[in-house]
């Protein structure tokens, strides 16, 4: 019986072991999603461009 003792460390740490590493894989998704997020907004960023169109006639300029 002196040799469970271990086992039973083991079973006692395994919740607090599991909530670690759902943090870690939160940590994770939330960098992903962080990245993904700037990488949108760079792309989105290249179309704030403003374009200026010059006025002319309704039938293209033609006379």
């Amino acid at each position: 019986m002196t040799d469970a003792f271990g086992v039973v460390a083991l079973v006692a740490l395994t919740p607090l072991i599991a909530i670690q590493l759902m943090g870690i894989v939160y940590q994770y998704k939330l960098k992903l999603a962080e990245r993904a997020a700037v990488q949108e907004a760079e792309a989105l960023g290249a179309m704030d461009d403003i374009i200026e169109f010059e006025e002319g006639e309704e039938d293209g300029g033609q006379s």
